[in-house]
C-alpha cells in the first residue's frame, strides 16, 4: 500500500507543479502584452504631439508670426504649385492633384521620373521650431494647400486665402503614424 501512495503523491506533485508553471507562463505573457500595449500607446501619443506641433508650425509659417516684425505673407504666395513642390500645393490650379493629401506618405521618396513631388515641409525649416529629433523616428512634416479665397465682410472688403494643412508624424516605431488636417484662415493682424 505504501508503494501505491508514493506513486500517487508523485503524480499529484507533478500535476501541481505543471499548474504552477502554466500560471507563471500565463502571467509572463500577460505582462509582456501589457508592456507592448503601453509602448504602443506612448508611441501614438508622441506621434500625435508631433503632428499637432507640425500644424502649429505651419500656422506660424503662413501667418509670418515666427518673427518680429511679422514676415510678409506674400513671401511664399507664388511658390504654390499644382505638383506640390516643396510641400506647397495649389488645389485651385489642380483640384485634389489626383493624390489626396491624407494618402500621401510624407516620409517616402517619390519614384524617379514619376513627375509627382511628394515632398513635405519638415517642422522648423522656416520657423526654427523644435524638430522632436530625440523623441520621434523622423521630424514631423506638413503640407500647405491653398483651397480657395475667402471674401471679406461688408466693412472689410479685402479677401484672403484659405489653407488646408496636412501634418504627418511617425512615432519611435515606423509603423506608428498620425495624420492630422485642419483648415486655416490666417488672422487679419498687423504689427
Amino acid at each position: 500500500m505504501q508503494r501505491k501512495q508514493r506513486g500517487a503523491t508523485l503524480v499529484v506533485a507533478i500535476i501541481f507543479m505543471s499548474l504552477v508553471a502554466l500560471i507563471g507562463v500565463s502571467i509572463a505573457l500577460n505582462t509582456t502584452a501589457e508592456e507592448r500595449q503601453t509602448r504602443n500607446f506612448r508611441d501614438r501619443n508622441l506621434a500625435q504631439l508631433g503632428a499637432e506641433a507640425a500644424l502649429r508650425d505651419a500656422e506660424l509659417y503662413i501667418s509670418g508670426s515666427w518673427t518680429w516684425p511679422y514676415a510678409s505673407r506674400t513671401l511664399f504666395v507664388d511658390n504654390f504649385t499644382s505638383t506640390c513642390t516643396d510641400g506647397l500645393c495649389d488645389s485651385v490650379l489642380a483640384p485634389a492633384n489626383g493624390n489626396p493629401q491624407d494618402s500621401v506618405d510624407f516620409f517616402a521618396k517619390p519614384a524617379a521620373g514619376s513627375g509627382v513631388d511628394d515632398s513635405a515641409i519638415v517642422i522648423g525649416t522656416y520657423t526654427g521650431s523644435p524638430t522632436f529629433s530625440n523623441s520621434l523616428l523622423n521630424p514631423p512634416r506638413y503640407r500647405i494647400e491653398v483651397v480657395g479665397t475667402v471674401l471679406g465682410n461688408v466693412g472689410q472688403p479685402t479677401s484672403q486665402k484659405a489653407y488646408r494643412i496636412t501634418a504627418q508624424a511617425e512615432g519611435q516605431i515606423a509603423t506608428t503614424r498620425v495624420i492630422l488636417q485642419e483648415f486655416y484662415l490666417p488672422p487679419n493682424s498687423t504689427n
